[in-house]
């Protein structure tokens, strides 16, 4: 980036100045023969290096859909555990928010500063394996199960007014359901098979009769009682 010389001697008396020479833009070859042999991992961030570093960012964050100015962290693009020099070339000043998702996994650098920087969530990998996932199922068949009539209305009886039973075109679905559950509740007291929905329909007829809603509750306990003409004794 080029600067006007006037603005530079209009704030050169006053400002702070940090030199960047050219051989830190560039990366070290490290081959050990011309100079000192690199330790393995190399030497972590020191304070004069991370101003060096913000500057050369702009005091942004390099993550270009962020560009925090505050809380500023040097990450390496390649790990010093993995041999990354503690070098401009290697380096880039991001907010500590961008590390820590850099950190996890969540946000992938790829790319130096000279050439270019890519910032790829982890989302972003994730949305054409879901497009796939999602084309897969369309193209699935649809298999529909036909299920038998539920086992508390003898054969022919059910959809018949004058039976007494829940008719469902008729009613409404909350009584058939209240219907089939005090049937099974007579049956799970004891009363057999064929008795327990007599019993049910004998109940929902009487609450009809004094005009009271049918739940399972009042179902159960009115059928119960033992309806006319039957003998008062339990569940044999």
């Amino acid at each position: 980036m080029e600067i006007d010389a006037e603005a530079i001697e209009r704030v050169e008396h006053a400002a702070e100045k940090h030199v960047i020479r050219p051989e830190e833009e560039l990366p070290s070859a490290g081959n050990g023969k011309t100079g000192e042999e690199r330790p393995s991992i190399d030497r972590p961030n020191t304070r004069p290096f991370l101003e060096k570093l913000f500057l050369r960012d702009g005091k942004r964050c390099s993550n270009p859909f962020c560009r925090r100015r505050l809380d500023h962290q040097g990450h390496h693009i390649t790990e010093r555990s993995e041999g990354g020099r503690t070098e401009l070339h290697n380096e880039i000043g991001v907010c500590r928010f961008c590390h820590a998702l850099i950190t996890v996994g969540l946000l992938e650098v790829a790319g130096n500063p000279i050439d270019g920087l890519t910032f790829t969530p982890k989302a972003a990998k994730l949305s054409p394996g879901l497009s796939r996932e999602k084309a897969e199922l369309d193209e699935m068949p649809i298999v529909t199960v036909s299920l038998p009539e539920p086992s508390g209305y003898p054969d022919g009886d059910r959809g018949d007014p004058a039976s007494g039973y829940p008719d469902a075109s008729i009613h409404a679905p909350d009584e058939a359901q209240a219907y089939e559950d005090a049937v099974l509740g007579l049956e799970t007291l004891g009363w057999k098979k064929k008795e327990a929905p007599t019993r049910a329909r004998h109940a929902l007829q009487e609450l009809r009769t004094r005009g009271e809603k049918a739940t399972a509750e009042s179902l159960l306990r009115e059928s119960l009682r033992a309806p006319a003409g039957q003998r008062k004794e339990g569940p044999k």
